[in-house]
């Protein structure tokens, strides 16, 4: 069930968020699902946050995976899409106010004010 609902909000484009208790297997279904992806049409980003995460490390990890388009925009390889996976999310304010930043406006701002774009990625926590 799990797969069929990540594979088809992949191909709308609409970012997706599996819950559930603790343990359940929702990393292991996700990463599964990302192993399975073709790769020569998507480029994997997994970001595991722990307690000491903050919002410039996801950043970081986001975008160094990523290749500069052009100032202030960044995306996989051209013709490829980028399945961003973060997990761990919860109890993390800093990451999911950037995440949360960037599903709702398409951009966020870097701690010097530059606006970063990310283009061709989906995400999923």
């Amino acid at each position: 069930m799990q797969r069929y609902f990540t594979l088809a909000s992949m191909a709308s484009g609409i970012p997706l968020m599996v819950l559930g208790p603790r343990g359940c297997g929702k990393s292991c279904a996700s990463l599964d699902l990302l192993a399975a992806l073709n790769p020569e049409e998507h480029l994997t980003n997994v970001c595991v946050l722990s307690g000491g995460t903050s919002a410039e490390q996801l950043q970081q990890t986001v975008v160094g995976r990523l290749d500069r388009r052009r100032k202030g925009v960044f995306g996989p390889p051209m013709g490829r899409k980028c399945v961003l996976l973060v997990d761990g999310i919860a109890n993390h304010q800093e990451p999911a106010e950037l995440l949360r930043q960037w599903l709702a406006n398409g951009h966020w701002y870097n701690t010097d004010n530059t606006k970063v774009e990310l283009v061709d990625v989906v995400s999923g926590t």
